[in-house]
């Protein structure tokens, strides 16, 4: 009797993506299985072997927590992303990349006219 794809003899097993849900690192300990299919929506040629290695959940190890100087250091590049360089205002969020600034700076006629 063959096991069931999703779980090997060993234990439960999942794939590297499928453990960064739960709080578990990808790429475990060591393979438990692996699966070759093809996806159904796939362009390429079915004649391509593609494999799945699934890992030992139950031997991942926990996530380590970010250092503070790396949290300090995102924090302050997201603030960064928010701030309009033009008017200086902090927005809630990330303006477009293309416009480089702020919706009312960067189109400040179409503001006056409404």
């Amino acid at each position: 009797m063959r096991p069931h794809p999703g779980r090997s003899r060993s234990g439960p097993a999942a794939d590297p993506d499928a453990q960064l849900g739960p709080g578990l690192p990808g790429a475990g300990d060591g393979r438990a299985t692996s699966g070759r299919a093809g996806h159904p929506r796939c362009s390429r040629s079915t004649s391509a072997v593609q494999a799945a290695y699934l890992y030992r959940v139950d031997r991942a190890k926990p996530v380590r927590p970010m250092p503070s100087w790396k949290r300090g250091a995102l924090a302050l590049a997201m603030l960064g992303r928010r701030t309009c360089p033009k008017c200086h205002v902090i927005y809630g969020y990330c303006f477009p990349t293309s416009l480089g600034m702020c919706i009312l700076c960067a189109y400040p006629d179409d503001q006056r006219a409404a």
